[in-house]
């Protein structure tokens, strides 16, 4: 019986590989991990916008000299940059090992944030 068991189960070069999503059979989810994935990705969908309408009373638009529908146009772009970028984004968080993605993205952030210190304006 135990023969016929190892014989069932795939050895890891038979198994299937997802086209897009190649390690999805390796991390395991559950309704809960779910939940909390979709709760946050909700709030991030809806902090832009709210954070800019924020910016906007605090008085944004007068210190950046917007006049007119500029505000408008503004956050438009935003918003279309923002869903242009999203395909992009989840195929490189797919394909890009956690590792590699996360060392990127922090020199980058910390790469802009020492450029913005020698801003004077």
């Amino acid at each position: 019986m135990g023969a016929d068991i190892a014989e069932q189960e795939d050895s890891p070069t038979d198994r299937q590989v997802h086209p897009v999503y190649p390690h999805a059979d390796l991390l395991p989810t559950s309704p809960r991990q779910d939940k909390y994935v979709e709760a946050r990705a909700a709030y991030v969908a809806s902090s832009d916008p709210v954070d800019f309408g924020y910016a906007n009373v605090l008085g944004v638009s007068e210190d950046l000299g917007l006049q007119g529908n500029q505000y408008s146009l503004l956050n438009i772009i935003l918003s279309s940059a923002q869903l242009a970028w999203q395909p992009i984004s989840s195929y490189i968080l797919v394909r890009v090992p956690p590792r590699i993605l996360m060392t990127v993205l922090v020199v980058c952030w910390g790469s802009i944030q020492t450029g913005m210190a020698g801003g004077t304006t």
